[in-house]
């Protein structure tokens, strides 16, 4: 006779999960998986690099993909702008690039391993797919005021408003720092949708105009909030200014007493155009009047 169980109590052997756990533990039963499992640790791969690493023909290569794409372990698209070849990369939806474990738990057992030699830091990026995202901060300031010690100090304010809208250094971002900025680095430090992305980048904007009108700020998160006050007191403090976080583009420029402002979320086509022109962030006039050309949405210049 089976045992009862008490009223509400679970039964261990009604777990959905352990079916879907079954069939990863199923598809990584095989050396030849596990193996190009190793292989994209450290990044995607082509369906031709995975055949020459591995020794697989086509057939048998294509064919333990397929399991592992089934099993949500790996990634698959295909190359549009190149030659059409397939690319296969770690569904990062189960993997932590960053530290190089990986742990599955499913009530009462555990299961931890490591793909390949985990290099600190690195992650398998997937650009067609997004879900890891990169953004370049640019600041067109006049250095030349700020002394080493407040250099030093609107660094660290940027990075707390990049890492408000959740985005970290990645190690270019660092050495460019080191060498003396201008134009910094910065990559999501989780995998996040395009459309999460783009409520962070106007959360952002706002948080940053807000401040600049002196209107509270009660229904943005707190941290942006604060971060973008940060932000605010470097254009306040810089005279004319330009500066870019990712999507995010505003300037200030001073002319006989006045001063104007603005900020606006800029979409991919706008920043292709900045970054074809040489020396743009250096020329706040430049970023302004570039601003206030596209126009659109809410008004954001004003006259102090």
């Amino acid at each position: 006779m089976s045992p009862q169980l008490a009223s509400g109590e679970e039964d261990p052997f009604e777990n959905p999960n352990l079916k879907y756990w079954s069939r990863i533990l199923t598809a990584m039963g095989n050396e030849h998986r596990v193996q190009i499992l190793d292989l994209l640790a450290f990044g995607q791969k082509t369906l031709s690099e995975i055949m020459e690493k591995t020794g697989l023909d086509r057939d048998r290569a294509e064919a333990h993909l397929a399991i592992l794409v089934f099993t949500s372990l790996v990634l698959k698209w295909t190359d549009d702008e190149g030659d059409g070849e397939k690319i296969y990369a770690l569904d990062p939806r189960n993997y932590d690039f960053a530290r190089g474990v990986d742990s599955f738990d499913f009530g009462s057992i555990k299961v931890e391993f490591r793909l390949g030699r985990s290099r600190p830091g690195k992650r398998a990026l997937i650009p067609k797919k997004g879900d890891f995202h990169r953004a370049v901060v640019e600041l067109g300031l006049p250095w030349r005021k700020f002394t080493p010690f407040e250099v030093e100090r609107i660094l660290d304010r940027v990075e707390e408003f990049m890492h408000a809208l959740g985005f970290d250094y990645t190690v270019q971002g660092n050495a460019i720092r080191a060498a003396f900025l201008q134009r910094l680095h910065f990559e999501t430090v989780h995998p996040r949708t395009r459309i999460e992305i783009s409520e962070a980048f106007a959360q952002g904007r706002q948080a940053l105009w807000l401040n600049y009108l002196r209107i509270p700020t009660h229904e943005l998160p707190e941290k942006i909030a604060d971060a973008a006050w940060k932000i605010e007191q470097i254009v306040d403090a810089g005279g004319s200014v330009a500066m870019r976080f990712g999507r995010i583009l505003l300037a200030k420029i001073e002319k006989e007493g006045d001063a104007r402002f603005l900020v606006k979320v800029v979409d991919n086509v706008a920043l292709r155009q900045i970054e074809s022109i040489p020396g743009f962030m250096n020329d706040p006039k430049l970023v302004y009047d570039f601003l206030d050309a596209k126009g659109g949405g809410e008004e954001t210049a004003c006259t102090l």
